[in-house]
């Protein structure tokens, strides 16, 4: 069976990707990819300070989980580990 891990992170620290991968590290396969976004600087040509992710924290987590699983089942892939944050993001820039 798939590992398939879904996390909202609201207003507390990420984990590491590290973290979100070890379980998903497994002897048989031979690469984990990871994708990490992050909060751009700037949209339409305007600078963008800080972004707020609001959402319907259990209807998010059934969404995720239902496409974790699709792509599982598409791509035929030993498991998922997802994060999304909600409450106030900071531009990538203002934090560095």
């Amino acid at each position: 069976m798939a590992a398939i891990n879904v996390y909202l992170i609201k207003d507390a620290k990420l984990p590491s990707l590290d973290q979100m991968t070890e379980e998903l590290k497994l002897p048989e396969f031979g690469a984990v990819a990871c994708f990490q976004g992050i909060t751009r600087n700037n949209f339409n040509g305007k600078q963008v300070k800080t972004l707020f992710y609001e959402g319907y924290e259990s209807m998010a987590v059934k969404e995720l989980h239902k496409l974790s699983k699709k792509a599982v089942e598409d791509f035929h892939i030993s498991g998922i580990s997802i994060c999304h944050r909600l409450g106030e993001v900071v531009s990538y820039r203002m934090i560095k």
